[in-house]
């Protein structure tokens, strides 16, 4: 049988050949069995009707438990909210981020995800693994109601969308919590406290102006600009960014050259990766006059982006006490161990933890 793969960005599904079926001899104890399958697959569940963030009605099972996420974005949610009910990683995390969530974590296989470009969803995999739902949370990109629909469609699984813009997080949580049949109470607290702590603090901080540059790419000479979706964490707390959306060609990822970082003198550099900081010129970027060096916690799922989901919640804590620890005035390990506890059903430990925040760093942790 060929596999059969579905990529989004244009729907394409390859033939299936005809399997090969084995037939079993007749016996009471194969009757029974047949029987008894017969009878399970014919059963319907019970269903109720739930509409989701793209206006859509669909009829979804009203107990739940195989869920599987679209992408990145999806299974972040999905694991922090009920990791036992997932069939499938989108991407599994890799060993050192495994590291990070309880062991059980690792067993689960990985599918592929709607939206990575590459990594194709393979349709007979989910088929396989008889998900009760699929969820997909993201943005509503034009099309996006077509697609779902059509993978439901290939699938036979209900599709449903929610919204993830950190905005819509409490509700996100709150609802994906009612349609699961899980307390998120403590989780949507968690958000709400930080959005409206963000929020009031915003203000203050976007007075004061002190600017950032965003480092990443081959020696951190690409940036991503104000506005964007890369620096949504930074637009929150109310740093300046040394690239306006103004002056940027989009809002995507932006090559620059050494000398315009020199001409912008930011208060302040954050590199994305560990893997940009190894191995960025240091000679240059010690040539810059500010000694504020940043690099953003990376495990299991960067605190900034890439993927942007409720990860993020926690990177506006982190760099709001990183830039103005005089106004956040937070204990950052007691930060991460609540939110890894809360949303990655780990106990971080708060030698786990520091070495997490123990990066180039000009603030106490």
């Amino acid at each position: 049988m060929h596999k059969t793969f579905i990529t989004f960005s244009k729907i394409i599904v390859t033939s299936l050949v005809a399997s090969t079926l084995t037939f079993l001899p007749a016996s009471p104890v194969n009757t029974v069995l047949a029987e008894e399958a017969s009878t399970e697959a014919t059963t319907p569940k019970e269903t109720i009707v739930y509409t989701d963030d793209l206006g859509r009605e669909i009829e979804i099972p009203a107990n739940i438990e195989r869920i599987l996420g679209t992408g990145s974005t999806s299974q972040i949610v999905l694991y922090s909210v009920a990791p036992e009910r997932m069939v499938g990683w989108s991407n599994q995390p890799d060993t050192a981020d495994l590291a990070y969530m309880p062991e059980a974590a690792a067993e689960i296989p990985e599918v592929g995800g709607l939206f990575n470009g590459p990594d194709e969803l393979n349709l007979e995999a989910i088929i396989d693994l008889a998900p009760d739902v699929i969820i997909d949370v993201g943005e509503q990109k034009e099309g996006i109601q077509e697609e779902l629909d059509q993978l439901s469609e290939l699938t036979g699984v209900p599709v449903i969308f929610f919204n993830g813009n950190l905005d819509d997080m409490p509700a996100l949580y709150t609802n994906l919590g009612e349609v699961l049949g899980v307390d998120t109470a403590e989780q949507v607290a968690y958000i709400e406290t930080t959005l409206k702590r963000a929020a009031e603090h915003q203000a203050t901080i976007q007075a004061d102006g002190q600017t950032y540059y965003l480092a990443n790419g081959d020696n951190g000479f690409k940036t991503a600009p104000a506005d964007s979706f890369h620096t949504e964490v930074f637009d929150r707390v109310g740093l300046t960014n040394v690239l306006s959306a103004e002056e940027a060609e989009g809002f995507g990822w932006q090559d620059v050259s050494g000398e315009q970082v020199l001409a912008w003198q930011p208060d302040s550099v954050t590199f994305l990766y560990p893997e940009t900081y190894a191995e960025r010129d240091q000679e240059f970027w010690d040539s810059l006059e500010t000694d504020a060096i940043y690099l953003v916690p990376d495990a299991p799922y960067n605190w900034l982006t890439g993927p942007k989901s409720v990860n993020a919640i926690l990177g506006i804590n982190w760099a709001g006490q990183m830039y103005y620890p005089d106004v956040y005035q937070l204990n950052l390990v007691e930060e991460a161990q609540s939110f890894y506890q809360l949303f990655y059903h780990y106990e971080l430990s708060t030698e786990e933890a520091e070495a997490l925040l123990t990066g180039p760093t000009s603030a106490e942790v």
